[in-house]
Order: C-alpha cells, then sequence, then structure tokens
C-alpha cells in the first residue's frame, strides 16, 4: 500500500522473522481511498472515515467482523455454500427446492 518492500531489509536468519505484510486487489484499495475521500469531504470525523473504509473491506471480503459468519466457498453448479459460523466452525448449506 506504500509503495512496496523494496526498501525493507532484512538481518539475520530467515526463518527467523515473521512477514507481516498483506495486499489488496487494486479495485479494491481504490475502493478504500474512494470510501475515505468521501467520507471526509462530508465532513466525517476519522472515526467515520475508518469505518467507511472498514465497510469496503467487509463488503469484499477482506475483513470480517467478529462473531459474523462468511462464505468460504460457492459451487453455483451444485447450488452449495460452505461458510464458516461465528464461532469457528464449518458448515455446508445446500440449496433445497421444494415444489408446492
Amino acid at each position: 500500500m506504500d509503495g512496496g518492500q523494496d526498501y525493507l531489509r532484512r538481518v539475520g536468519a530467515i526463518d527467523a522473522c515473521v512477514d507481516m505484510s498483506w495486499s489488496l486487489p487494486d479495485d479494491v484499495y481504490r475502493d478504500c481511498a474512494e470510501a475515505a475521500e468521501n467520507a471526509a469531504k462530508t465532513g466525517r470525523n476519522k472515526f467515520g472515515i475508518a469505518n467507511a473504509v472498514m465497510r469496503v473491506l467487509r463488503d469484499r471480503d477482506h475483513i470480517i467482523a467478529e462473531g459474523e459468519q462468511r462464505v468460504l466457498a460457492k459451487n453455483s453448479n451444485l447450488d452449495e455454500v460452505m461458510i464458516v459460523e461465528a464461532d469457528g466452525s464449518y458448515t455446508r448449506y445446500k440449496k433445497v427446492n421444494e415444489d408446492v
């Protein structure tokens, strides 16, 4: 987000470090920047700006609020979805069509 990690210098054994970098797809990054800009333009304070960015990340499945379930995988051919539940367990759901 800040231009990459070309400037980083690592010293010591490679297995003695933890890489904590992360990246976003360009479109998500642009959406976050736009959300921050729009929030600032409409007079939101720093918390409103942060919330606007977090909403974009949540809506694009890059952050999950504590206590919420999230979709892990979808199979549209079989009408199935795998969900990670709020408690960390996994559940598979299959669409059922009942003729009335």
